[in-house]
């Protein structure tokens, strides 16, 4: 499905509170479905705990622009593709984790195709169609520590910035 026009922009202010969301701050946007109608609420740091994620079809972490305008660099997607390619058969629970934020981006940048979820063992997976190789991948969902996100939102903030490998 194409989502592009069918979701609202960010508004910058907080769902919750009404209270405007500062330049360079972070902030927690949801998707929902209501009333036959895709609704974005977007919330500040302190407001997101009390909010029931599983009433949302997708959420995200994302920052308020910097008041001079200033616009992160566009991801290298290939770059990405690389990354992941190399990383998705690593049985290093790091890599794994990394690998899997990476195919999230993949998706959100339209360059893999989301088909499907499943769960098979206790185990959720994202099934990701490429069609440039013509295959599926079946990436199981690591379920990460608060501890574990940081650390790969690290590695791939030092990635995007400099081009590095992931650590």
């Amino acid at each position: 499905m194409d989502w592009e026009g069918k979701v609202e922009s960010p508004k910058l202010v907080c769902a919750v509170s009404g209270q405007a969301l500062p330049p360079g701050s972070p902030f927690f946007s949801a998707l929902l479905f209501s009333e036959g109608h895709f609704g974005r609420r977007d919330f500040s740091p302190e407001a997101w705990p009390a909010q029931d994620q599983g009433a949302f079809i997708s959420w995200w972490k994302q920052r308020v622009p910097d008041e001079d305008g200033t616009k992160a660099h566009p991801i290298d997607s290939e770059a990405l593709r690389r990354m992941f390619a190399a990383l998705k058969d690593s049985s290093e629970r790091p890599k794994q984790c990394f690998a899997y934020v990476v195919l999230l981006f993949l998706v959100r940048a339209r360059k893999l195709r989301f088909r499907d979820t499943l769960r098979e063992g206790g185990q959720s997976y994202l099934l990701v169609e490429d069609r440039i190789n013509r295959c599926i991948y079946k990436v199981r969902d690591p379920g990460m520590t608060p501890e574990e996100e940081g650390q790969v939102q690290q590695n791939l903030m030092a990635v995007i910035a400099v081009g590095a490998p992931p650590v």
